[in-house]
């Protein structure tokens, strides 16, 4: 008997935990409302659109991207003490840059989807457009966002905003060069 209920005792807050789980619509959760173990799920499907590889030249260049989604990746929010662990559906960008000739200039495409430097922050269903993170190049320069856009089946809308393309924080000799496009209205095209 003492068995039990020891066992009960052990068992009982796994329970709890496991019935406090929410699941909340990845468009429309506040961050604010977010509470431990809570999931954040595409819900709707809307990150199938971006889901694939996508091809673009800009600058002498070809760009490929390949979107993937992982679904309930780990996430926090908050800092320290007032910290949440909870889950999402994220989209993960990796990509290749090559010269026109084939050259390979800047590659992160990986079968590993943890090895990224751009990952999703949100999604705007109303516009269509997910919103990422990139954490950028060395001493983070480039870190900024990047926007992307359906605007059907086939193509897909690319804008990024770096915060600082140059530092002097950096040991001397540093490579901060950075390699994916910085521009505006750059048109993806499904492969």
């Amino acid at each position: 008997m003492m068995r039990k209920i020891f066992l009960l005792l052990i068992l009982f807050p796994l329970f709890l935990y496991k019935a406090q789980e929410r699941i909340l619509p990845l468009d429309s959760t506040l961050e604010d409302s977010i509470k431990l173990g809570d999931y954040l799920k595409d819900l709707h499907n809307d990150y199938i659109p971006f889901i694939g590889t996508w091809k673009a030249a800009f600058d002498d260049k070809i760009i490929l991207i390949k979107i993937i989604k992982v679904s309930k990746r780990p996430e926090r929010i908050g800092f320290r003490e007032k910290e949440v662990n909870y889950f999402e559906d994220t989209l993960i960008l990796q990509h290749k840059i090559t010269d026109k000739n084939g050259k390979v200039i800047e590659n992160y495409l990986h079968p590993n989807p943890n090895i990224s430097k751009i990952i999703s922050q949100g999604f705007n269903k109303k516009r269509k457009i997910a919103y990422f993170f990139y954490s950028g190049v060395a001493c983070s320069v480039g870190l900024g966002g990047i926007d992307l856009e359906i605007i059907n089946s086939k193509h897909m809308i690319w804008n990024y905003f770096p915060q600082e393309t140059f530092t002097n924080r950096c040991p001397k000799g540093t490579d901060i060069t950075i390699y994916l496009p910085e521009t505006k209205d750059l048109i993806f095209t499904k492969q």
